[in-house]
């Protein structure tokens, strides 16, 4: 499948928030270590797809920062994105702490827990509001950046054929 043929579409906040709420209340009352993987592999599903949704937004505004729509979208996953991280992370304090945790390092990888040790000690529902505005002013700054980088290349282009 070529770039050009993916489709985007924004996920429904609420029903994400169910879903990963859902998913991390499952994993809690998991009763064995493979019903804890099946819940670890459909939270990696979902969570693929909705990276998937994000990134196609990221790249198509980067394709044509005029492009209103995705504009309004980068704008949605600036502010939505750290509330999902918050989800996210929820999801990996589960899974952390886990009663089946040596066996899930077995059939995951003992690199992935820590990575996830790594995350919660650096993430925390208090900073999320400092993420929206830090999102907010590297896409100023980003924006800004585009702009001179085209007010530059027209300036070489009249300079080298006028």
């Amino acid at each position: 499948m070529t770039f050009e043929n993916y489709q985007y579409t924004r996920p429904n906040t609420d029903q994400l928030k169910e879903q990963l709420a859902a998913l991390v209340e499952r994993l809690n009352s998991a009763n064995t270590a493979k019903e804890t993987i099946e819940i670890f592999n459909e939270y990696n599903e979902l969570r693929d797809n909705v990276s998937t949704m994000a990134q196609l937004s990221e790249i198509r505004v980067t394709i044509d920062t005029t492009d209103k729509f995705y504009e309004a979208e980068q704008e949605f996953w600036d502010e939505f994105g750290p509330e999902l991280d918050s989800l996210y992370s929820k999801f990996d304090e589960a899974i952390f702490n886990s009663k089946f945790k040596e066996e899930l390092k077995k059939e995951i990888g003992e690199h992935y827990f820590n990575l996830i040790e790594t995350s919660l000690k650096v993430f925390s529902d208090e900073i999320i509001e400092d993420l929206k505005e830090e999102n907010k002013t590297t896409e100023q700054v980003n924006f800004a950046l585009d702009e001179i980088e085209k007010q530059n290349t027209i300036y070489k282009v009249k300079r080298k054929y006028f």
